[in-house]
């Protein structure tokens, strides 16, 4: 297996991990209240939380944990509120 191969599969569980954890902890209602899918709602916010936290290691932790927190938390209320 290639390095490539193997960032691939760590991506791939890592983005599996992250749909099953907003299927069981998430509260989609509202979105789904708007009339959008929840696949659809789950479809494009686990990408982009993946996309993230990736982005976060990348640059060496521009901001602490709890900054990171509060920031994801804002957009997730603004889109799903």
């Amino acid at each position: 297996m290639n390095e490539f191969s193997a960032k691939w599969i760590a991506d791939y569980r890592f983005l599996q991990f992250v749909i099953e954890d907003i299927k069981n902890g998430w509260d989609m209602n509202e979105g789904k209240n708007r009339g959008i899918d929840k696949d659809i709602l789950l479809q494009f916010f686990a990408p982009a939380y993946v996309g993230i936290v990736e982005w976060w290691f990348i640059y060496k932790m521009p901001y602490p944990p709890h900054v990171m927190e509060e920031q994801v938390n804002k957009i997730l209320e603004l889109n799903l509120s």
